[in-house]
């Protein structure tokens, strides 16, 4: 069996109104621009709740590429006002707990991405069986903006392990999402 997932990249042009890498709403002005050959998280903390761990790993998938478009913060933001785990949550303090993971995010100068603190995230959310349902989430995110970036390809080839995924149920997962999202190419 590939022990690679399938998805790849598709190449896309540069598009105009994205999210700077701290930009918090479609809205806002982007903070700082971001280059994709440089990293942009530190500061997961192993000690956050199960909840934030699955918001950290939903943005740090918005975020790898090197800038937040607009249709992935609304999906983030969607996504955690319908994942069960935040049922009981209403909507100020779904995001309270996304204001809370941004806040913990800083840009890296020395260009190393945080793979630690991720993984950290994944195994707090393995260990509650989540790992299914944040990966599933997670590649919502990447196809949010409606392409596939060769840094978000390889996180989701590195968090479906530590997300306690095997290869095929990854793979299956990945199909759903490209099938829900219109991306039914193989690819």
């Amino acid at each position: 069996m590939n022990d690679q997932l399938r998805l790849s990249a598709t190449p896309k042009p540069k598009k105009k109104g994205f999210l700077g890498l701290f930009g918090g709403s479609p809205n806002e002005k982007p903070a700082a621009k971001a280059s994709t050959s440089m990293s942009i998280l530190s500061g997961l903390s192993a000690s956050w709740s199960i909840e934030e761990a699955f918001i950290a790993i939903l943005y740090a998938t918005a975020l790898v590429d090197g800038e937040v478009h607009a249709k992935e913060w609304e999906e983030m933001k969607a996504l955690g006002h319908r994942v069960k785990i935040f049922e009981k949550k209403d909507d100020a303090e779904v995001d309270g707990i996304l204001e809370k993971v941004k806040g913990k995010f800083t840009w890296d100068r020395k260009g190393e991405f945080p793979w630690s603190q991720v993984e950290g995230a994944c195994t707090a959310l393995a260990r509650k069986q989540l790992g299914s349902t944040v990966f599933a989430n997670a590649c919502d995110i990447v196809f949010a903006d409606r392409t596939i970036e060769q840094a978000e390809v390889d996180l989701l080839n590195r968090i479906s392990g530590k997300l306690g995924l095997d290869t095929g149920l990854a793979n299956n997962i990945i199909t759903v999402i490209k099938i829900k999202n219109g991306h039914n190419s193989e690819g």
